[in-house]
């Protein structure tokens, strides 16, 4: 049954459309969900969807950083920012709580 419910949330993830981040740039997948699916599906251990997107947007972060300012962590340092960030702004998107984390590795205000 976990596994049937872990396979619907991936399909419709990826077949969900984009949206426009404040940045200008569009967020496609997991990303575009809120915060507070993001800790309800940590809470059920149905967060790899999430996990998976959060690490991938910082190591294009990383990719994309020409002066190799972004700070390396660990994906569970990663996780927990983002688990705190999520549980002080549920109406948030993951992907704004992923900006700020990378912001952070790179020491640079957040827009």
């Amino acid at each position: 049954m976990r596994f049937r419910l872990f396979a619907v949330a991936a399909v419709c993830a990826l077949c969900a459309p984009g949206i426009v981040s404040a940045r200008g740039y569009t967020v496609y997948g997991a990303g575009a969900a809120s915060c507070g699916t993001w800790t309800t599906d940590r809470a059920h251990h149905l967060d790899a969807d999430l996990l998976g997107w959060v690490a991938g947007f910082v190591t294009a972060s990383g990719y994309y950083d020409v002066d190799g300012a972004l700070k390396q962590e660990d994906t569970n340092a990663l996780d927990a920012y983002v688990d705190a960030y999520c549980a002080a702004h549920p109406l948030d998107r993951v992907e704004i709580a992923t900006q700020h984390l990378v912001d952070d590795l790179m020491d640079k205000p957040t827009q």
